[in-house]
């Protein structure tokens, strides 16, 4: 913890070649999150926690992470969660991939 955050760490053993160093920290640029965050974090959200949600998007813009389920299905209503009394369904689950990964993303499903 830091501050009492939680913190992840990742320590990375690179290859001393540097022209294999320089493959490898080219290549490092992709991310891919995925998580139950347990927000929906869509917009006009009723429920959502707005300084959670902030935090998630500023999460997504520092590291130019995108919603690739979002971005290929704009108009679907899919759901990872569902409440049966009374009926509540929310998308609480996703995938966050690197902007400039999406081209390698064959196909996505809720």
């Amino acid at each position: 913890l830091v501050q009492d955050s939680p913190v992840l760490s990742i320590n990375i053993y690179a290859p001393n070649n540097i022209h294999d160093a320089f493959d490898f920290y080219e290549n490092l640029r992709t991310t891919l999150l995925e998580s139950d965050y347990d927000q929906d974090y869509s917009y006009g959200s009723k429920t959502e926690k707005k300084d959670v949600v902030t935090k998630i998007r500023e999460l997504m813009l520092a590291f130019n992470l995108i919603d690739i389920w979002r971005l290929r299905n704009p108009d679907k209503k899919r759901y990872t969660w569902k409440q049966n009394k009374p009926l509540v369904q929310r998308r609480l689950d996703y995938w966050l991939i690197s902007d400039d990964f999406q081209d390698d993303v064959d196909s996505t499903g809720i």
